[in-house]
């Protein structure tokens, strides 16, 4: 080691990299993955194992067995020689185990024996990960690994490259590979994981001169794949790889497309809760959340607006993704003048209660019920059914909601606020009664209710009042709806 050491060094300094150097362990894989590789890696493995484990302990009982039942040959050896003779393990126990082998599938077909050098191969990253994190004495590694691809398909030769950037991710962990693959010296370059790929040419020397004189290149891209590949007359390989890139975008389109499909299907066959708007679904959503049920076992869905007749509301569900007839449905309308007249139409003029109502088989349709506080607002201003306007985000308790709505506004829409009230209490109420609304104080529930949240800030609104407000209403209100979805 010393050899090697930069002239002029102090003695604490060589001791230092000396150190350093003696906590790297090289592994080395040649191209011919033979017996003796995988004996070398068994062997270690073995090791490894019995520095954090009772194995040694239990390898010294299976050679006591051993001893134990070839103890008349020990014996008869001992006379004849004139001195005690027993079997003993090796010095080194590791050597013991060089023959062990990997069994697969239920018949227990031997690796070594009986499988080919393709599946062999694979087992040796894997092999060499686990040796290295269980060596206690080392605390880095380097691998050597000449061409990993040999006897592997392009497709498990892909896969295999994308095993060696997972294990090369490690923080003490780094590996040099030598291909003749595209499948590795284009492979994508995964998370946490730095990747460098340099071209070698055959140098060759023509009195005296070597050429060419820089025999390595960086790729960094195809483009530099092949132009260095075709300057090396190797013509067919960019051929491959740009037609193998062309394979890889079109799978993972396939894959892309497949997943959406799945994902499509998957939300058409959970029972389904359809909203009038974006607000809506970000609030139930939350409140699924809370109550512990997961997106995947019921599905939100947006009709983007209230639907005025049957016919346009089946053209927003097919908007929307459409639906599988076996799915329990449940169509959720605010309960305001159009919110209670879709109710209506799809109920065939049902009334509306304190539950949902049955469309038919397993398809609901309700409107929100309305709170205490609001029942008592509406009997306060001696309001009748046929006037209330009641929207998801008055589910939260008013005095709180109408405070976070009003620090959501600005100064000029608060201003506005004071002269507007909704239309179902504008047009239909004694001028009287609209006015004691209009002078109602902003940030108070009467202003809220008579008044509504802002466009521009409902979907703010309702992932803010589902983080911080009381929420207890909104979901007692799903509570109740999954009992009829969830049968």
């Amino acid at each position: 080691m010393t050899e090697f050491m930069p002239r002029g060094w102090a003695a604490g300094k060589k001791m230092q990299l000396t150190k350093f150097i003696n906590q790297i362990d090289f592994t080395y894989i040649p191209a011919i993955k033979d017996t003796n590789v995988f004996g070398d890696l068994i062997q270690r493995m073995y090791n490894a194992a019995a520095q954090a484990s009772g194995l040694r302990s239990a390898t010294g009982s299976f050679v006591d067995a051993i001893r134990s039942q070839t103890s008349v040959l020990s014996d008869r050896l001992g006379v004849m020689f004139g001195s005690e003779t027993r079997l003993s393990a090796p010095t080194e126990m590791g050597v013991l185990f060089r023959s062990l082998d990997f069994s697969h599938g239920n018949e227990g077909h031997s690796l070594l024996r009986q499988k080919g050098d393709g599946i062999k191969a694979r087992h040796l990253p894997e092999l060499l990960r686990y040796i290295n994190q269980n060596e206690s004495s080392k605390n880095f590694f380097i691998w050597g690994f000449e061409e990993p691809e040999n006897s592997l398909d392009l497709g498990a030769a892909e896969a295999e490259a994308r095993n060696f950037s997972e294990i090369s991710s490690r923080s003490d962990t780094q590996v040099f590979i030598t291909s003749h693959s595209p499948a590795f010296y284009l492979a994508e370059q995964v998370k946490k994981c730095l990747v460098r790929r340099f071209f070698v040419t055959k140098q060759s020397s023509d009195g005296g001169a070597v050429s060419p004189a820089n025999a390595v290149s960086k790729i960094d891209s195809l483009d530099d794949a092949e132009t260095l590949m075709v300057g090396a007359s190797l013509l067919e390989l960019p051929f491959v790889i740009r037609k193998l890139g062309e394979l890889r975008d079109r799978v993972a389109e396939r894959e892309r497309q497949v997943s959406a499909i799945r994902a499509r299907l998957d939300d058409l066959v959970a029972p389904t809760i359809f909203v009038e708007g974006k607000t809506d679904k970000a609030m139930f959503e939350a409140s699924l959340s809370r109550i512990g049920v997961s997106s995947a076992d019921v599905s939100i869905r947006i009709l983007d607006g209230t639907p005025k007749s049957s016919g346009e509301l089946l053209s927003k569900i097919m908007a929307s993704g459409g639906y599988i007839s076996s799915a329990p449905l449940m169509f959720l309308f605010d309960n305001d003048v159009a919110g209670r007249q879709a109710f209506r139409s799809l109920s065939g003029n049902k009334a509306l209660g304190d539950s949902p109502s049955c469309i038919s088989g397993n398809v609901f349709a309700w409107a929100l019920p309305i709170s205490d506080e609001f029942n008592q607002f509406m009997t306060d201003r001696c309001l009748n059914p046929d006037q209330v306007f009641f929207v998801s985000e008055f589910l939260f308790g008013a005095e709180d909601a109408a405070k976070l709505c009003l620090s959501m506004m600005t100064a000029k829409q608060v201003d506005e606020s004071r002269a507007e009230i909704h239309d179902s209490y504008h047009r239909n109420l004694k001028q009287s009664a609209s006015q004691q609304m209009r002078e109602a104080i902003p940030g108070t529930p009467v202003w809220y209710w008579t008044r509504g949240v802002p466009d521009n800030i409902k979907v703010k609104f309702g992932v803010e009042a589902s983080k911080k407000l009381d929420a207890s209403y909104i979901d007692a209100t799903l509570r109740k709806i999954l009992t009829f979805l969830l049968l």
